[in-house]
């Protein structure tokens, strides 16, 4: 493992191409359940890369998440929800999102751009809770042609 300070850029990752480690990483949800309880889960295959450029407005994120690897930890409830009634992830096996824009500084970022489920693309400003986000603690490992955030 490789810590990497990223003071003298500006940006709290180092340029370049950056995939995310997914045994350090969790794309998750919390959604109400009747307005009395929340129900949290998390899809467990998803790719993402990040191009981080000389700047914000030079830097790119794209993100793939599987339907299909939704856990719930309810087997019903995850087969209801990967059914045609919910997401249908026969239909629409995956959820993209492609950043048009990345702005911000320290640890206060914005991400915007287009989320595509199926067919239907609309305009999306997605939240991460990120190590790389804290400018007191940014750590990689890096690996050849790649390197992997670690969250």
């Amino acid at each position: 493992m490789t810590n990497t300070d990223t003071t003298t850029t500006g940006l709290p990752l180092a340029p370049g191409h950056w995939t995310l480690d997914p045994t350090h990483s969790e794309v998750g949800f919390t959604i109400r359940h009747l307005g009395i309880s929340k129900v949290r889960g998390r899809f467990t295959r998803f790719d993402v890369d990040l191009v981080v450029g000389a700047t914000a407005a030079e830097s790119s994120l794209r993100a793939v998440v599987h339907l299909a690897s939704i856990d719930t930890a309810n087997t019903d409830r995850d087969d209801h929800v990967r059914s045609a009634e919910l997401l249908d992830v026969a239909r629409r096996p995956t959820i993209a999102f492609a950043s048009t824009r990345i702005a911000g500084d320290a640890a206060d970022w914005q991400v915007e751009g287009d989320l595509t489920i199926g067919d239907v693309t609309r305009p999306a400003s997605p939240t991460s809770s990120s190590a790389a986000s804290r400018p007191t603690r940014s750590t990689a490992a890096a690996t050849p042609g790649s390197r992997h955030a670690a969250r």
